[in-house]
């Protein structure tokens, strides 16, 4: 957002939520009683109110806050989105009855892994006859019989890791020799696991720093 990156802009924000920041001490979490909800409004207001509306350049970005509020037993998730100047209020995309896998930006790779179904599937059974009125009927249908199931409510943690895992080197692979396909999609992995008990713990993270100068 203007010069300054989405990962630097989220630490000071973290730095607002554990008090630190001495401008804007009322930001503080109570780690007794913050909500998901709670949360997702201030990451709006700090990164569109105060950050993307004085700017003057449009920014796009989407962002998913996944976690507990607390003394809640099951997580949620949340989705903030800009597109160019308006971003509408934050909205719940996975409530705490709600479980399985999520992706999004690049959709063609997990899309016919586990819908069946490619993404421009619609204008192909168009090309092939199908009226066009139709098509979104028989596209739910199909999903509803092709849908590749990869999780249940209680996976183990691990299993979890490892399909996330999975899941994003597919998507990389893919990508990558698509051969029409834009190259959008590649880097290091990072993955990290939200557990009700241990809270938010790293597993795969690159590091920017030799062995010998990480802390």
């Amino acid at each position: 957002i203007g010069n300054e990156s989405v990962e630097t802009l989220l630490k000071d924000l973290r730095r607002r939520f554990a008090g630190r920041d001495p401008a804007h001490l009322d930001w503080r979490l109570d780690p007794e009683r913050y909500t998901m909800e709670q949360l997702a409004g201030r990451l709006r207001a700090f990164l569109y109110e105060e950050k993307a509306v004085p700017c003057s350049e449009p920014t796009n970005l989407q962002l998913r806050l996944c976690g507990y509020s607390a003394g809640r037993p099951l997580a949620e998730v949340w989705e903030v989105s800009m597109t160019g100047h308006a971003c509408p209020p934050p909205r719940r995309i996975m409530d705490e009855t709600s479980f399985g896998v999520m992706w999004d930006g690049q959709y063609e790779a997990l899309n016919r892994l586990i819908l069946g179904l490619g993404f421009d599937v619609g204008d192909a059974l168009v090309k092939h006859g199908m009226p066009a009125e139709e098509v979104g009927r028989l596209q739910e249908e199909l999903v509803r019989e092709l849908y590749a199931t990869l999780s249940v409510p209680a996976m183990p943690i691990q299993d979890a890791i490892d399909l996330a895992r999975f899941l994003v080197e597919t998507t990389i692979g893919f990508v990558r020799f698509a051969v029409f396909l834009p190259k959008s999609v590649g880097g290091a992995v990072e993955i990290a696991a939200i557990t009700k008990h241990e809270g938010f713990r790293w597993v795969q993270r690159k590091s920017f720093y030799p062995a010998d100068m990480r802390q």
